[in-house]
């Protein structure tokens, strides 16, 4: 499941206990860490607008090995 936004305290252990399967948090470019998913979807915020935005801002970050990438990805910059 992929989840966008932020948590109340709790909501990702009670989804944990009724749901075994990967739990993905999307992150927003320059918004906060997504912390405590299976993975993290990158991304450039608002869904479904094409827009891209510099994935240099990512750059180093550990969990790119496992993570997804969103946001304007094109035929010009995949």
């Amino acid at each position: 499941v992929q989840l966008h936004g932020a948590m109340e305290d709790g909501t990702l252990a009670a989804l944990r206990d009724v749901f075994a399967g990967e739990i993905w948090l999307a992150e927003a470019a320059g918004g906060p860490v997504a912390t405590g998913g299976d993975r993290i979807v990158f991304d450039q915020g608002r869904g479904g607008t094409g827009a891209v935005f510099d994935w240099r801002s990512i750059a180093g970050r550990a969990e790119l090995s496992d993570a997804l990438l969103a946001g304007g990805i094109g035929i010009d910059n995949a």
